[in-house]
Parts: structure tokens; sequence; C-alpha cells
């Protein structure tokens, strides 16, 4: 469990509004933007910290999640995702280490100029590179489709839906997960949205209803916050995170 919930955090992202011409952060939130990032630039993503509380006094954290894109062409991206620090308390038992290793092909069909409704599709292999029980020890992956579109100028819609292969005490299980998010954006560089997202796997369900808020510091940096809130027994109590994301 501890190897899928560092895969999963590994798709937490947002498609939020675009704030300048040419960036939009891929965060906060658990659904996906459907926009590459700008041909021939970095664009760095950090969660700097995250907690969750689960059942039972569960709980598990996470500092400096990075996810680096850089812009191949029009519309296509590549992407890794590093988890330098993980770590989970369960039943009693602490492990922390280096998370698995996430690498990403993200593809836009339609829609990248961020005018209208857009879509993508991105694909992406999971190594075992955790350490310190914070990997199942096999290669993982799966398909990501999403897409978004405006309901008036101020907000926005953006769905996710996803499968993949996750491996759970050395054996591969499905897993399907999905979410809506709706994004309000207050000025050009502030915005807030509400998103309901779940994840189901080994036939239990993880919903959430996740909340949260992203600010510009400048044109090409963002600073954001959230928390993602149980619905169901599969699903943490709650989750708090913290993050910030810049273009190079």
């Amino acid at each position: 469990m501890i190897a899928k919930s560092a895969v999963a955090m590994a798709f937490a992202a947002l498609a939020t509004p675009a704030f300048a011409d040419d960036f939009v952060p891929s965060r906060p939130g658990n659904t996906e933007s459907p926009i590459s990032s700008s041909t021939g630039r970095w664009q760095v993503e950090t969660e700097l910290g995250s907690y969750s509380a689960g059942h039972g006094g569960d709980r598990a954290w996470s500092a400096l999640q990075t996810t680096f894109r850089y812009g191949l062409a029009p519309g296509w991206d590549a992407q890794i995702i590093v988890s330098p620090y993980v770590g989970a308390d369960v039943s009693g038992d602490r492990e922390e280490g280096f998370g698995d290793t996430t690498l990403r092909l993200h593809h836009n069909i339609v829609g990248e100029d961020g005018n209208g409704a857009a879509f993508a599709l991105i694909g992406f292999v999971t190594l075992p590179t955790g350490t310190n029980g914070q990997s199942d020890g096999a290669v993982e992956g799966g398909l990501i489709g999403t897409g978004s579109f405006p309901l008036t100028s101020a907000d926005s819609v953006t769905y996710t839906a996803g499968v993949a292969a996750v491996s759970v005490d050395h054996r591969y299980k499905s897993d399907a997960f999905g979410g809506v998010n709706v994004t309000h954006q207050f000025t050009d560089s502030l915005s807030a949205y509400a998103e309901l997202f779940a994840d189901h796997t080994q036939g239990q369900t993880a919903s959430t209803l996740d909340l949260g808020a992203a600010i510009l510091s400048d044109p090409h940096t963002q600073w954001d916050g959230g928390v993602d809130l149980g619905l169901t027994d599969a699903a943490d109590n709650v989750r708090i995170f913290v993050g910030w994301a810049h273009l190079f």
C-alpha cells in the first residue's frame, strides 16, 4: 500500500487556468492538466511537503516530491517525478526513505493554446527506486486521459481518468482512478478549486473531497496549498500539502 500511495501522489496535479501565456502549472489537486510545458523550457513543480492521517493512528508524509517537465515540441513534454523523502507509520511500524521514480510522456491532442476545450493523453512507467519499504520492487505503468473546458470567463472544469497496473505484495493488480475539478479564478493571480477524486483497486474505492488554492508571486512562479478529505473508509481521513511551481 505504501508503494501505491507513492504512485498515487505522483499523479497529484490540477489543470488551473493559464495565469501567463506560457505557464500552466499542473498542480495542485489530483486531476491533470491537459496543457503541455512550453517547448524548449523546463518547468519544475514541487510538493514541498505533505502529511496524511489515516485510520487507527496510521500516517504518511513526504517532502520535496518534484516533477521535472521539459517541452519537447508543441503539444509534447517529457516528465520525471522523483520522491526524495517519503515515509509512513502503519500500525506502529515506521519506514522512510527514497520513493519510486515515474517517467511520463504528455501529449496534448487539442486545445494546447489554452483557449476553449483541451484534451491530452499521458503515458507513464514507474521504476522501483524506493528504499526502506517505499517500493514493492516492481515496474508499474498505465495511461491517463485528461481534459478541461471553460464554464465562464472565471470558471473551468477539469476531468481526469486513468488505468494502471500496480504491484501489491509482489502481485500485479489493476488500478482505476479519476476525478472532476471545478476551479474559480478570483484574480489574474489567485484561484481556488473543489474536486472529487476516486481510486479503485483490490475491490476498494478511496474517494476524497479536495480543496485548495494557488497564487502567483510573479508571472512564472506559483505557490499553492490544499487539503484532501477522505469520504470512504479506504481513503485517509485527511491529507494536507503545500507546493511550488516555476517555469525556467
